[in-house]
């Protein structure tokens, strides 16, 4: 019964592969916009210093950071002391007095 399982599951994957390589579809995925390998111009992406241009998502996503660090710090300054020394020194001036 295994053995039948297998030989389906086997010849399945076989076709599936037989159909991606009949298709176009892996010539479109390795295609890009750049005509080919670009020769070196000595500068870090292609990018000559002091030419860097900030994209769109950094300055929300900076913010947003910075924002969320702030606000960390103001709730967990807020956070109720739970330690067992106060509370043991609470208790006990409870019973003393």
């Amino acid at each position: 019964m295994m053995q039948g399982v297998l030989r389906v599951g086997m010849r399945a994957t076989a076709n599936a592969v037989r159909a991606f390589r009949g298709s176009g579809a892996s010539k479109r995925m390795a295609s890009s916009e750049a005509s080919g390998p670009q020769p070196p111009n000595g500068f870090l992406w292609g990018q000559k210093p002091g030419t860097v241009s900030k994209e769109t998502w950094e300055v929300p996503y900076k913010a947003g950071i910075i924002g969320g660090l702030v606000l960390a710090g103001f709730l967990l300054s807020m956070k109720p002391d739970t330690s067992t020394q106060t509370w043991g020194r609470e208790e006990a001036q409870k019973r003393l007095a």
